[in-house]
């Protein structure tokens, strides 16, 4: 995590470790920086802790401001301290002050990958098509000029646009993000839905197949390549098939 601070996807892996495992690496993490002035230290097990219990059933979330605002005085121009804070704000329903955080990393000079997150946050979470897709666009726009770019934000965007029924820029964006990276599962799982809607039944069936072989536990892709499966099978006729599929949605 010290690597990719602010990597959602990272952070999700450690967070799926096992509670034996991550209670164990918590409790490491928090001996290392009870003295530490290790910024980028502070704000990993801050983001941790934070996204552990976004419910705030324990005390988690208020150590997790108590180690931002411990970075805060640290480094109080590192645009990565203001960004997590302003994460951490979200689950407090603070809206005024997360995007004030956002607004004040973006203020101090954040690389471009950071740039990318900040503004694809703000696009969350702001209240107007306009003002999202203000935000969506700026995003993108640095995206596509990283050496590598970053399929997740321009997914949110894609997700966004099909949702506004702006379909011709949705598949648009589609395809070039599945340019950035052919094996990127969400954006082959959509591409595999829009096999089925042409009936396209071979590439339908050849996307879902993908899916289900590298979703890593993800329920929801699950759930939706076995929905695909179910539909592709019953059209080119191989009901058994299509049944254990079905069978798999019901069960779950």
């Amino acid at each position: 995590m010290l690597v990719y601070l602010n990597s959602d996807r990272v952070e999700g892996v450690y967070l799926s470790l096992p509670k034996d495992v991550l209670a164990e690496r918590l409790a490491d993490r928090f001996d290392r920086v009870r003295n530490t002035q290790d910024v980028r230290e502070l704000i990993a097990l801050a983001r941790v802790l934070a996204d552990l219990d976004p419910r705030r059933k324990t005390e988690g979330p208020e150590l997790a401001e108590a180690l931002l605002a411990r970075a805060a005085k640290l480094a109080p121009n590192d645009p990565s301290v203001s960004y997590n804070y302003g994460r951490m704000l979200r689950t407090e329903h603070k809206p005024d002050a997360m995007f004030a955080a956002w607004e004040k990393a973006l203020s101090l000079n954040p690389d471009d990958q950071l740039k990318v997150l900040i503004y694809t946050r703000i696009a969350e979470h702001r209240t107007t098509p306009d003002a999202q897709e203000s935000a969506f666009r700026a995003a993108l726009a640095i995206n596509r000029n990283l050496p590598e770019p970053d399929p997740n934000p321009a997914f949110e965007y894609y997700l966004f646009l099909k949702q506004r029924s702006e379909l011709d820029r949705a598949h648009t964006l589609l395809a070039e993000i599945l340019q950035w990276e052919p094996a990127f599962v969400p954006a082959v799982l959509e591409r595999g839905r829009l096999s089925a809607d042409r009936q396209d039944w071979p590439q339908a069936i050849e996307a879902g197949e993908y899916v289900l072989r590298n979703a890593d536990g993800n329920s929801d892709l699950l759930r939706s390549a076995h929905t695909l499966l179910a539909r592709a099978y019953n059209a080119v006729n191989q009901p058994e098939k299509a049944q254990v599929h079905q069978a798999w949605v019901e069960a779950h």
